[in-house]
Formats: C-alpha cells, sequence, structure tokens
C-alpha cells in the first residue's frame, strides 16, 4: 500500500527470478551415474544440455515428455538434447528400444568335421520364407531380443520377420536323431524357448545329434571262405547281421581258402574296394548288405616232351572242377612209347582225370612225359654156325649177346648188322667219363649198330618199336680158318668081318678150309687100298 503525500513519487518494482525443476528419468538407464530419477534446478529460461543416457542391450530412442510441460525440449538423438526452463516443474522420461543380439545355431554337421550328413530345416518363417535358405555352412543366424526369451527370434537386427523357436525342432539330418540346442558342444545344458537373452555378444548354440544304429548284413557268394567284422555288434540268432552305428567304420577281412582268390567287396553289385581288408565307413542312412566275393582259381596243364618231339596244346583249368589230362597224342620219341605223365613227383595215367592240381591263381601245371624204352626182338643168323637164341633188346641200352656161335674150319670175326664179309660192329676201348656202356653210347649219340667193349658184343637200338612189331636180325661173319684132319688106315681083319686101326701109319694133317687135301698112297701087302 503506498500513501500519497505532496509531490510525484516513483515506484520501482523489484523481482527475483523464479527456479524451477527439471526431473531426469533414466528409466531402466543410467544418467551420467546414476541408475534413479535425478533432478536439476535451473532458473527460468535458462537452458540445460542433457546428456545421453545409457542402458545395457537398449538402445536410447528420446526423451518422452511429462504431461504438463512447461520448458522446452529442443535438439534430436543424434546431435543431442537441449531443455529450456520454462515456468514450472517438468519431468523427461528416457526412451528405449530393445536391442537384439545374434544367435548362431550351430547346426554341428559334417561343415565342421560332425559325420558326413548336413543338416536341414523344414518349415516356413512368419512371413513365409523356407527356413533352409537361412542356413549358410551349416549355421542358422537368428536373433534375440534383449531381455526377453526364445520363444521369438527375428531373421534379421531390425526385420519383422520371424520365426518361433518351437518350429526349430524340426532340424534333422541323415543317420542321426536330433536331442536338444545346447551352449556347448558337449550337450552338458539345454536350450529352451525360455532361455532369455541376457548378452550383448553374438551367442552360439549347438545341436546335439545322436547317431542312429543300422542293421549291416555281410554276404559272401562262395563258402571257400570266412569273414570278420570288427566296429560293429553281432546281432543275436544271426551268422552274418550286425548292427552298426552311423558314421562309424567297421573293418572287415576276407579270409580266403586256399584255391580260390578275392575278387572284390561289393554293395548292389557296385564294387567298393579289391582288398581283402576293407574299412568300410557307415553313411548310409538305412540298412546295408554287403557281399565279399571269390573265385576259383584257374591254371593251365601245358605238357613237356622231356626227350621226345611234337606239341600237345595245354588244357585250361579251374580249381575245384575236373580236369582231364591229354591221353598223349602229339609226341613222339624214337625207341619209347608214352606210358603216361608225371608232375611233383607223382605219375599220372594217360588221359587221367583229375582235380586240383595246384592253388595258384593263373599258375602252370606242367606235365613231363613218361617215356618206356621198347623192347625188341634180335634174332642171329649164324651163317652155318652153332644156332643162337634171340635175344630181347631195350632201346637205349646195350644188350650184351650172351650166346655164341662156332663153325669148324672157321674163325668168327663178329656179329653184324649186314650179311657181307666183314663185321660191321665198332670197337669201344673206353668209356671216358661214362660209368656204363649205354650211358656212353646214349651220351656221346651213337648210332644204332653193333658194339664190342671188352670181348663182349652188344645190340644197340637196332629197332625203335617193341617186340610186338619190331626185330632186329644179326649175321655170324666167318673167315676161312685152317682145318686139321687125321688120316686112319684100318686093315680088314683076316678072322673075321671087322678091321683094326693100323696106328703105325694112322697121322693128322693140316689144310686150308675148303681146298683139296692130297692123301699119301701107302700099299700094304695083301691089301687093296680103298679110299
Amino acid at each position: 500500500t503506498v500513501t500519497m503525500g505532496l509531490g510525484n513519487v516513483t515506484l520501482t518494482a523489484q523481482a527475483t527470478i523464479n527456479s524451477y525443476t527439471l526431473t531426469i528419468n533414466p528409466n531402466g538407464g543410467t544418467y551420467g551415474e546414476s541408475t534413479t530419477s535425478v533432478t536439476i534446478e535451473q532458473n527460468y529460461g535458462s537452458t540445460y544440455s542433457l546428456l545421453t543416457p545409457t542402458r545395457t542391450g537398449y538402445t536410447f530412442t528420446g526423451w518422452a515428455e511429462s504431461e504438463v510441460f512447461a520448458g522446452k525440449l529442443e535438439g534430436d538423438v543424434t546431435s543431442g538434447y537441449t531443455y529450456i526452463y520454462g515456468a514450472g516443474h517438468d519431468t523427461l522420461t528416457a526412451q528405449w528400444t530393445a536391442n537384439r543380439y545374434a544367435l548362431n545355431f550351430n547346426l554341428n554337421d559334417s561343415n565342421f568335421g560332425n559325420g558326413s550328413t548336413t543338416a536341414t530345416l523344414e518349415g516356413t518363417t512368419n512371413e513365409g520364407a523356407l527356413l533352409d535358405t537361412l542356413i549358410e555352412s551349416g549355421v542358422m543366424t537368428l536373433y534375440a531380443t534383449y531381455d526377453s526369451d526364445y520363444s521369438t527370434l527375428y531373421t534379421s537386427e531390425t526385420g519383422t520377420d520371424y520365426v518361433a523357436f518351437a518350429t526349430l525342432s524340426s532340424v534333422a539330418r541323415d543317420g542321426y536323431t536330433f536331442v536338444k540346442f545346447s551352449s556347448n558342444t558337449d550337450g552338458a545344458d539345454e536350450i529352451l524357448s525360455t532361455n532369455k537373452c541376457e548378452t550383448t555378444a553374438e551367442t552360439t548354440v549347438y545341436a546335439i545329434w545322436t547317431a542312429q544304429s543300422y542293421t549291416l548284413i555281410v554276404n559272401k557268394n562262395l563258402e571257400q571262405l570266412s569273414v570278420s567284422v570288427v566296429g560293429a555288434t553281432s546281432v543275436e540268432g544271426s551268422s552274418n547281421a550286425y548292427t552298426v552305428v552311423f558314421d562309424t567304420t567297421v573293418r572287415l577281412t576276407a579270409s580266403v581258402y586256399a584255391g580260390y582268390h578275392f575278387v572284390n567287396w561289393t554293395i548292389d553289385t557296385v564294387e567298393q574296394s579289391i582288398s581283402e581288408t576293407f574299412d568300410y565307413v557307415y553313411q548310409t542312412a538305412g540298412d546295408v548288405a554287403i557281399q565279399a566275393n571269390v573265385e576259383a582259381n584257374q591254371y593251365i596243364v601245358s605238357y613237356d616232351p622231356n626227350g621226345g618231339s611234337g606239341m600237345i596244346s595245354s588244357t585250361s583249368a579251374v580249381y575245384g572242377e575236373n580236369v582231364v589230362l591229354s591221353d598223349g597224342s602229339g609226341f613222339t620219341r624214337e625207341g619209347y612209347t608214352l606210358t603216361g605223365w608225371t608232375y611233383d613227383d607223382d605219375n599220372y595215367a594217360l588221359g587221367a582225370t583229375l582235380i586240383n592240381l595246384t592253388t595258384t591263381n593263373n599258375g602252370e601245371v606242367v606235365m613231363s612225359a613218361v617215356w618206356t624204352a621198347n623192347e625188341y626182338l634180335v634174332s642171329f643168323e649164324t651163317n652155318l654156325g652153332t644156332t643162337v637164341e634171340d635175344l630181347t633188346a631195350t632201346y637205349d641200352q646195350a644188350t650184351a649177346i650172351v650166346g655164341t656161335t662156332t663153325r669148324d674150319g672157321y674163325n668168327f670175326l663178329g656179329w653184324s648188322t649186314t650179311n657181307g664179309a666183314t663185321a660191321d660192329y665198332e670197337l669201344i676201348e673206353t668209356l671216358g667219363e661214362y660209368e656204363t656202356l649205354s650211358a656212353y653210347l646214349v651220351g656221346e649219340g651213337k648210332a644204332s649198330g653193333v658194339y664190342k667193349y671188352g670181348e663182349t658184343y652188344y645190340a644197340f637200338n637196332l629197332a625203335t618199336g617193341t617186340t610186338e612189331d619190331a626185330s632186329a636180325t644179326l649175321y655170324a661173319i666167318w673167315e676161312v680158318g685152317v682145318a686139321t684132319y687125321k688120316i686112319e688106315y684100318y686093315l680088314e681083319n683076316v678072322e673075321d668081318d671087322g678091321y683094326t686101326l693100323d696106328e703105325e701109319f694112322s697121322k693128322p694133317i693140316e689144310s686150308i678150309t675148303e681146298t683139296e687135301v692130297e692123301i699119301e698112297q701107302l700099299t700094304f701087302t695083301g691089301f687093296t687100298i680103298n679110299l
């Protein structure tokens, strides 16, 4: 109240500026160093530069003004905010958007050296994209929202398309059964849709698998082998069925019997290996029948003339099957008859039926000819000498002529293959390195004929056939000798008709055989010579 006096009065108003408060609510974040609301008091019309709040897992998107807001908020998230105080108390509340962080689903398949098959995923996203197209090199990356569970996972950091966690359980791969998702490869824990995103870093989730088991049937085309199986479990009650875990290695070993050779291992006639020991990696999502194949060895039977000549074609043979030997037609040997075959110290008849002569595949059995020296008959023409009995001789053997012949008045010159004036035998004086005359004659390649060694004559290879169809004749060769004769004189008896030798005048005389002998003419008184 002012009481006026006389005169003019000037009144000057005195004012004090008001101050107001700005309450800053970080709304779960941190403003400056405070996680609770901060109040800043300043005069009306003053300016306050707001700090940018932070919040783990969230992105700051701006400030929300209180319902009654007296001041003025200027700026943006990028450049920052400035607050101008008005005539009233205001509140700013931080606004946040939860971030999304990568959740890498490692499908833990062949891309990472785990087994031989890759994982697939059926189904679609919320907007219809095929889930299988989200997999790259065995990994599917989805995005989890911070502070939210995994029930909804987005296909990108900012997009709207998403995948329901429950859909991921349809992941599959050949040979394996999906067990769960885990935060580590040993499957110690399990990741479920209820797990929350509580980290700002990328997270890897691993698919955990159990390899499936199948039945392996091991067959063999012949019974001439045995098979051992390592790395599989025998099926009870079966001799050739085994339980095998997918992607494991089964060692198959074939032991082949003598006379047979291993060919290969096959599945549905497709060759898998030619080795008797085969490490089969089981990578078929189903039962498998594998077969060990063997074949009987093949060999040839050839023929060696063994001193003979000619040719006999080889015979093909199969182990376990009969083979018929040649009857010998095609081989000949002078003075011998083919009587059989010999192989490996065993003798076989011509045309014999045999089996399993060798166990060697592509081997050769050489049958050597067995020859028997022919026997032939030697007869003797003694040319007026005493008779000599026929002799049986053997080819390639010096056969001694044991019979002897004599002829009065003749000298025996020897046995001869020809009936002439001279004997054509050959005299053998020494055998040299040979132990027998037969060995000498054969070893030196002597011709057929008569040979004399020492005082004995020998017949050698005089005929090539047998006693049934071959013979030879040897001739005694003589020369004229000196014959001794005795001239005896007999005088007639007076008393009777007999004669009495007169020893006085009887005497021997010599003369060349077949020449005339002159007899001395004698006279006896009272007797007449009667020659």
